[in-house]
């Protein structure tokens, strides 16, 4: 349901309906994402430092709207977007923007998937990067492998 107030909306570059389509019908509980990023995980470890996780910690997955722009957030302002842009605004993000225009141009299918690493926030939980990267990585690999359907032509 749509807000009473009236919200910025800048320009949204959609994915292609078919590849929306599958993502809607995308589950990654199903498609044992957690596991294939434990599993990417502990592999990961054997060759490089990686920030250590709480037991128990599994990564979680969201659709969402995802802001592109040429401002680097540091100030804790992603929450607050919501309320500016869309309610379902997840990540911000410097190079989408290009990448879905690009791909437009080029009549080129595309999806973001983004491993979240931090809020915005001037303090960064360190080492986090990598595993939002590999978070991102296992979960755009389950979703090719489980629920999509290259389309023809």
């Amino acid at each position: 349901m749509e807000p009473r107030t009236r919200l910025r909306r800048p320009y949204a570059y959609e994915p292609d309906y078919e590849i929306y389509r599958d993502l809607m019908h995308y589950d990654p509980v199903q498609a044992r994402w957690a596991d294939a990023f434990e599993s990417a995980l502990n592999r990961l470890r054997l060759v490089r430092s990686v920030a250590e996780v709480e037991k128990g910690w599994k990564p979680e997955y969201h659709t969402g709207v995802i802001l592109a722009g040429e401002k680097f957030l540091a100030d804790g302002s992603l929450p607050e977007m919501q309320k500016d842009y869309h309610e379902r605004v997840r990540a911000a993000d410097m190079e989408g923007t290009g990448f879905a225009r690009s791909c437009k141009e080029h009549k080129k299918p595309w999806l973001v998937f983004r491993g979240v690493s931090d809020f915005g926030e001037k303090k960064r939980r360190k080492g986090w990067k990598l595993i939002a990267a590999l978070s991102a990585a296992t979960a755009v690999h389950a979703f090719i492998a489980h629920d999509y359907r290259p389309i023809d032509g």
